[in-house]
């Protein structure tokens, strides 16, 4: 199982709320071999012939980007743009803009883990995929239409004051120093997650 593989039918609904419904435009990420979405005014799909460096421009000039738990997540995370990542299995943003839904992991006696309570339980990708290769009960839930809704709404609340394309980001005036540091230490999580009041 591929915990990275989400339901293009969750993000095609997705695309139609933001164009039609909050006013945006899509611009669509990934591999041709993905399934095609029909022609929509409002999209644009870099996925069928764009190559790595028009993506990455693309996530770096966004208002918001929305996605799974894939690579371009991480372009998001490393250019600071504001991220709403579905179906998450890692907890590693160093991006103060990321919000998450992770995966509902259901196990064998019926209690449900998400959000950070799932990894604060120590649920991290690879001891989910053994859990699930073992064959012991565990499920995973995937996050449904509604809910990428959900998050779609709160990132676009989050990213209000920006209204478009971003512009260029501004050069760093700081010194950088001819070093680095080994070990790096430990990462501090700086995103957040998506509340589960049902608000939004």
């Amino acid at each position: 199982m591929n915990l990275r593989d989400c339901d293009p039918n969750v993000f095609w609904y997705a695309t139609n709320h933001i164009i039609r419904n909050l006013g945006g435009q899509v611009v669509r990420l990934g591999h041709s071999s993905m399934t095609p979405y029909p022609a929509l005014p409002g999209l644009v799909d870099l996925s069928r012939d764009a190559g790595p460096m028009l993506q990455t421009l693309a996530i770096s000039r966004s208002r918001f980007f929305l996605g799974g738990p894939s690579g371009p997540s991480a372009v998001a995370d490393a250019f600071h743009v504001p991220a709403a990542v579905a179906d998450a299995v890692d907890y590693h943003p160093h991006n103060e803009g990321m919000v998450m839904r992770t995966i509902d992991l259901v196990t064998p006696t019926g209690r449900v883990y998400r959000q950070k309570e799932l990894f604060d339980a120590g649920y991290s990708k690879l001891r989910i995929l053994e859990l699930l290769q073992a064959g012991e009960g565990y499920q995973i839930v995937k996050n449904s239409i509604p809910e990428v809704a959900r998050l779609t709404n709160y990132i676009y609340q989050m990213t209000a004051d920006t209204a478009g394309w971003r512009g260029p980001a501004k050069p760093d005036p700081r010194p950088r120093p001819n070093q680095f540091s080994w070990p790096p230490g430990e990462p501090q999580p700086r995103g957040g997650f998506l509340p589960m009041d049902g608000a939004v």
